[in-house]
């Protein structure tokens, strides 16, 4: 698999994040090889400055990563510890959706059809030996929760 190291400025909360200085690691995993928070250990036979780096990709599994932690672990072996930038990895799905966010009902509000609704309700009838003089009369209560 291809490890890709990048310098990047942007914050963890940015889509389409700028990456700079790539450098191009040809690396192994194991079987037990976490996909989400990945430890990976690197030959930096190259003699690149991996501190430096502090975002990543695997192409191989369409994810990239932050870098949170380089360690030196001894001559020239360093090890990553890495975690998925969700927003990158799944940037395109996110910015191809529609979303609506919900909010409280306020003055002015309507309601669109459009939104899809679900009513779930409890109906239980109680009968009554005593009734209400006069017209017939319909009581209905209601409790929201």
């Amino acid at each position: 698999m291809i490890l890709k190291l990048y310098k990047v400025n942007d914050g963890q909360n940015v889509i389409n994040k700028e990456l700079y200085s790539p450098a191009v690691f040809d690396i192994q995993v194991r079987a037990d090889f976490n996909i989400i928070n990945p430890t990976l250990l690197l030959n930096n036979e190259m003699g690149f400055d991996i501190r430096l780096y502090n975002y990543c990709s695997i192409d191989d599994l369409n994810r990239k990563y932050f870098i949170n932690n380089v360690v030196a672990v001894n001559n020239g072996f360093y090890r990553l510890e890495c975690e998925c930038d969700v927003l990158e990895t799944y940037k395109n799905a996110i910015l191809g959706s529609t979303a609506r966010f919900l909010r409280n009902i306020r003055t002015g509000d309507y309601f669109d059809a459009q939104i899809s609704t679900s009513i779930n309700k409890s109906v239980t009838t109680f009968a009554s030996d005593m009734g209400l003089e006069g017209e017939p009369t319909m009581i209905m209560t209601t409790i929201g929760g």
